[in-house]
Order: C-alpha cells, then sequence, then structure tokens
C-alpha cells in the first residue's frame, strides 16, 4: 500500500497559481489530472510545473488553475469544449459517464430546474449517457479547442480497435475480476455501469478511458501495485485498474460514501473537501446501483 501522500498526490485534483512565464498560459485543473500528466502532455517537467506555480508538493486539485507552456501567454484554457458552443446563449452538451443533472448544471453555472426547463425533463430528472441537452453559455464563454478536448480526441483514436464484446460479457468480467481482488462485486458492478454502460469504447472530455474510465497517467501508476501492468486502453487491464483503483481507495477512506465520491473527483478533492456540487448525486446513484446488484 501506498502512503497516503502519494496517492493523493497520484489521483490528486488541484492547489495555486502565479503569473505565468512567456509562453504559458492558464490551465483549469479537471477530474484525472495528475501533476505528471500534465507536465507529460505538455513537454515539461514535475519540477517546472511546481516552481511556476509555487507549489509545495505535486498534489492538485479540481478547479485549481495551473501556469502551463504552450497555451499562449495569460490565456485561459476554454470552458466549453468547441464543439459544445453555440450562438444565442445555448449549447448542445453530450451527457458523458459520470454525469449527474447536477453535475452539468454546476459545469455551465446554472441551475438544475433551468436545465430541466430547457430539456422538458420532469420526475426524477434522470439522464443518460449519450443524451443531448440543450444548456445555457454565457455569450463571453471562451469556445476554442481545450487541452482536455485534445486529449479526449487522442484517446478515442487510441481506444478505437479495443475489444468490445458487449455490456452483458463486459458486466461478467467486472463481476470475476471484483471477487478475484476480493471487493464487493455489486460496487464494481454499479461504478462500471456509472461510469460506462459496461462499454470500452468510450472516452470522457479529459481522456479517461474505456468501462471503468481510467486516466493513463492514473493507469501507469496503478502499474506499481502488483497487478501486473495496467494498460487503460485493454479491456481486462481496463477492469483490473478500476477494481484495483477501488480497493486501494476503500482501504484508504475507509467508508464507502468517501470511496466512491474519491473514484469520481479524486482523493485529493475528497480529502481537502475541494467537491463538486454533483459528487454527492454521483455516490447516492452509485450506492443505488450497488443495491440493485446487491
Amino acid at each position: 500500500m501506498r502512503s497516503p501522500k502519494l496517492i493523493a498526490a497520484a489521483l490528486g485534483l488541484v492547489a495555486v497559481a502565479t503569473a505565468a512565464a512567456p509562453g504559458w498560459g492558464t490551465y483549469v485543473v479537471r477530474s484525472g489530472d495528475t501533476l505528471w500528466g500534465l507536465a507529460h502532455s505538455h513537454h515539461t517537467t514535475v519540477a517546472a510545473l511546481e516552481k511556476e506555480n509555487h507549489l509545495r508538493g505535486d498534489t492538485i486539485y479540481v478547479g485549481q488553475r495551473l501556469e502551463i507552456p504552450g497555451l499562449g501567454a495569460g490565456k485561459p484554457a476554454a470552458a466549453v469544449p468547441h464543439h459544445e458552443a453555440a450562438a444565442g446563449g445555448r449549447a448542445t452538451y453530450v451527457v458523458r459517464p459520470g454525469d449527474t443533472l447536477t453535475a452539468v448544471a454546476g459545469r455551465f453555472h446554472t441551475s438544475v430546474k433551468t436545465l430541466a426547463g430547457l430539456n422538458h425533463l420532469s420526475g426524477r430528472m434522470v439522464i443518460v449517457i449519450g443524451q443531448h441537452l440543450t444548456v445555457p453559455v454565457p455569450r463571453h464563454t471562451v469556445v476554442e479547442p481545450t487541452h482536455a478536448t485534445k486529449a479526449s480526441t487522442t484517446a478515442a483514436a487510441l481506444v478505437a480497435n479495443s475489444s468490445d464484446p458487449g455490456p452483458a460479457a463486459i458486466r461478467a468480467m467486472v463481476v470475476a475480476e471484483a471477487r478475484r481482488q476480493g471487493l464487493s462485486p455489486a460496487l464494481a458492478e454499479a461504478i462500471a455501469t456509472q461510469e460506462s454502460g459496461f462499454r470500452m469504447r468510450i472516452v470522457s472530455p479529459t481522456g479517461a478511458v474505456g468501462v471503468m474510465q481510467l486516466e493513463p497517467a492514473t493507469a501507469a501508476w496503478l502499474s506499481g501495485f502488483g497487478e501486473g501492468p495496467i494498460d487503460a486502453y485493454d479491456l481486462a487491464a481496463n477492469i483490473r485498474g478500476g477494481v484495483l483503483l477501488l480497493r486501494i481507495l476503500g482501504n484508504d477512506t475507509g467508508n464507502a460514501h468517501d470511496q466512491i465520491a474519491a473514484y469520481y473527483e479524486g482523493l485529493g478533492a475528497v480529502r481537502g473537501g475541494h467537491l463538486y456540487d454533483g459528487t454527492a448525486q454521483y455516490v447516492a446513484d452509485v450506492l443505488a446501483l450497488e443495491k440493485r446488484y446487491s
């Protein structure tokens, strides 16, 4: 078992920002980001990022603004990917793995009531992966491609050839792997349902991949925990890594609520109390699914 500090760093999520050096620009940390991953993606080093942003370590948190090389001096990363923008203050948003209506409302700085009205939702207002939602977008919103969009595009190309035998077969693989690792099969099934609907060829905006929505950087880190190499783009390894991550988080947090929240948003965010508005709903949804599978 790695130290809590190392886990927080590797799964981490946001900290401090500073004035940019020439050629650097502002990047907003998203769920699943690690300092190592950002350094690798932008052809720099963890040490350089720590120095430029006056970090006292490599733990970062969701929502934190970091100065990153190659984004253009002082130029913020886009708040909304280019394909989601629309004229007239409206955009079309495609529901992604892990989304809840509360989380989408928070992302677009609006309310659940407003989204429900725009999309004629009623009852429990459940949304599903792939659903198109109309969302309000301020006219001043930047709509150029983001680092996250590029990561997603790259990951989609890599995962396109991954094995995907279908939801029933994948569900059976998730159950078998959970039993092998001594994790509750119902919890693993619930996470896989919420994250991907037991589908492999699915990628998040930040480049999280597959059935368990593993970030490649997280998969690389998990490879050091004795379960063999974890390749996020390989079906069996993706499932093995996701179950391992759940097991690690369960050992570290000691309770199901924080274990699930940490899978969604990162251990650093759970420990620091930097949680999305939609995290509580995500946890509730997973717990309800776990009960159904039990």
